[in-house]
């Protein structure tokens, strides 16, 4: 333990595998003295500079791998949503989610031009919901009622889309 921050607590936060920033300078500095003690320069040998500029080109060249999760004022995280329901009648699927929650959805957890896939499509809103918001969808349901309701929503959407079972755009 040195001062409040510990090799188990604080300096291990940095070599998680899941860790994705670089520490800052001061960081850096207190775990190069954390890990070479008296001896200067057995480990953390490099110059935080250096390793800066590195860490950003490899950030840039990396970053579309990264899993997105893209909250903002607009698209805020919050542990409660709150969205109108559907409303429930005959004909329509008995767990049918808002439109306007399968986007929010969506757009918190993709990038334009990435491909969505729903395996329980039921009414297809997620499908519609990716369509409108530039992502490319897959949807299976085994219920072929839904299949059909999920096929006439795509039909009056106008957008292009291409049925599953046959291969052919509809």
């Amino acid at each position: 333990r040195t001062g409040s921050r510990t090799v188990t607590g604080m300096a291990g936060h940095w070599f998680e595998r899941i860790q994705w920033s670089l520490p800052t300078q001061d960081n850096y500095d207190w775990l190069r003295l954390l890990f070479n003690g008296a001896e200067t320069g057995q480990h953390l040998r490099r110059e935080y500079e250096h390793l800066r500029r590195e860490y950003e080109d490899l950030r840039r060249e990396y970053e579309q791998l990264r899993r997105p999760f893209a909250v903002s004022a607009e698209v805020p995280f919050t542990d409660v949503w709150t969205f109108p329901t559907v409303q429930a009648r005959d004909g329509k699927h008995p767990c049918e989610k808002p439109l306007a929650m399968m986007r929010h959805i969506v757009e918190v957890s993709s990038r334009p031009g990435d491909l969505v896939l729903d395996p329980f499509a039921g009414s297809g809103g997620t499908l519609e919901a990716a369509s409108i918001m530039g992502r490319k969808a897959i949807g299976c349901d085994t219920d072929p009622r839904y299949c059909r309701m999920v096929e006439s929503r795509v039909r009056s959407s106008g957008r292009l889309w291409e049925h599953s079972s046959n291969g052919q755009a509809w």
